[in-house]
């Protein structure tokens, strides 16, 4: 199955990738910086170097620009180009690896083989994007996100077999995840399910349209100036023959547009198929889960520590990354990010005294680490540990969310102690 000829392509691919990377970088943070060869060029220069367009050795030629950028500014885009070209690569041996542990016939193997590498690579890139844009603004930006959710719910719809495999089952035949694994998925095709998946996708657009919350002037009027902050009406006191200046975002009928299409596309799915039904099943629901849970955490954390602690960016992420992989290696994810993050807030807390934390990196590194991992981390500490007592979850999270809070409210106590 493995082959050296296609290692090569896939990390040449990579190789570019990482370029695309680096433009989103540059060109998707909140404060653009003309730095990448392929966007758009900084007043004093008038043109680059065809050669700069080159993967890595383009980098290596702009370094006649480092007194615009600052010191060896080429060195982190050309690592993260050579960064992803090995990702890539290990992805590609990884999922070779996987295909040779199944049985699946030989032709089968192949396309199986490309159905499950190229949306997780497609992950990869935007998990990379996020976060050097997070590591450098402290913000995720919601066309990565967003866009990227999108992505994986079309691809769940088109093709099923992009799913995570349901390793470890006692059935010859490749099952893949679905929202119940690892039992066994009930009433998939009754209207009630038709009904929470398109409740989910409503909520996660209500979620990610820009408003504003507030509750200090009561209930009533906190709708009332979220319904506001959403659709923007023009103002009664404007004259009529002034131009109108507070438009509606251009975000919010984007979202509104999509969801309106998503709903149709639900519906189609719904009735063509029990098979296609069942992908973008798991990449609603898995989008559902990773919005929750996070943001679960962002309110405790709020209480606990009397300060925001984290962004709606990370929700966000989560959410994007159980689109494409299922709530339950979404559960993982959030699972295994805090134990990298913990250690490096210690050190950073200990070495700066600052106690920011950019916590979509660690996410991003988690998730890699999961779909990497999943033969083992599935088969041996999850599927019959934790996910086969699927109506114990909630009650888990419950409690896990409680201790995270107390977790968070000692250590506040502890930085204020140290701090005076």
């Amino acid at each position: 199955m493995f082959s050296w000829n296609q290692c090569w392509i896939v990390s040449l691919i990579g190789l570019f990738a990482g370029a695309a990377v680096n433009w989103g970088i540059y060109n998707l943070a909140w404060t653009k910086k003309q730095i990448s060869p392929w966007g758009k060029l900084p007043q004093t220069i008038s043109k680059r170097p065809l050669l700069a367009r080159i993967p890595v050795i383009g980098w290596w030629s702009l370094r006649s620009e480092v007194a615009l950028h600052g010191n060896k500014f080429w060195l982190r885009p050309a690592c993260i180009e050579l960064g992803t070209a090995a990702v890539f690569a290990l992805f590609y041996y990884q999922h070779t690896e996987l295909m040779e542990s199944i049985s699946v016939a030989p032709n089968m193997s192949s396309n199986l083989l490309w159905l499950q590498l190229i949306p997780h690579l497609i992950l990869v890139v935007l998990l990379i994007t996020a976060t050097f844009i997070d590591l450098d603004e402290r913000l995720i930006p919601d066309t990565i996100t967003v866009t990227g959710t999108l992505i994986a719910l079309g691809i769940a719809a088109v093709f099923p077999e992009s799913r995570l495999i349901d390793l470890g089952n006692t059935l010859s035949d490749i099952i893949f995840l679905q929202p119940a694994s690892p039992n066994e998925q009930t009433g998939l095709k009754s209207p009630a399910s038709l009904l929470w998946a398109s409740g989910c996708l409503l909520f996660w657009g209500f979620a990610i349209i820009p408003k504003i919350t507030t509750a200090r002037y009561g209930l009533a009027k906190g709708v009332q100036v979220m319904v506001a902050s959403m659709i923007r009406p023009d103002r009664k006191s404007r004259k009529p023959d002034t131009p109108r200046k507070r438009k509606p975002f251009a975000s919010t009928l984007v979202i509104a547009v999509s969801m309106v299409i998503g709903l149709v596309g639900i519906f189609l799915c719904w009735r063509s198929g029990a098979v296609h039904w069942a992908s973008l099943n798991n990449a609603i629901w898995g989008m559902t889960g990773g919005l929750f849970v996070v943001w679960g955490v962002r309110i405790v954390a709020r209480f606990a520590l009397q300060r925001e602690a984290m962004g709606f960016g990370d929700v966000t992420l989560l959410a994007m990354i159980g689109a494409f992989l299922g709530w339950q290696a979404a559960l993982l994810t959030f699972v295994l990010a805090p134990f990298a993050g913990l250690l490096l807030s210690i050190a950073q807390f200990i070495s700066t005294r600052k106690s920011d934390l950019a916590f979509g990196p660690y996410l991003s590194l988690s998730a890699i680490i999961v779909i990497l991992g999943w033969p083992i981390i599935w088969t041996s500490y999850a599927r019959n540990t934790i996910f086969i007592h699927g109506s114990a979850l909630p009650i888990v999270l419950l409690i896990g969310l409680a201790a995270m809070g107390a977790l968070l409210f000692v250590w506040q106590k502890i930085k204020n102690s140290a701090a005076s």
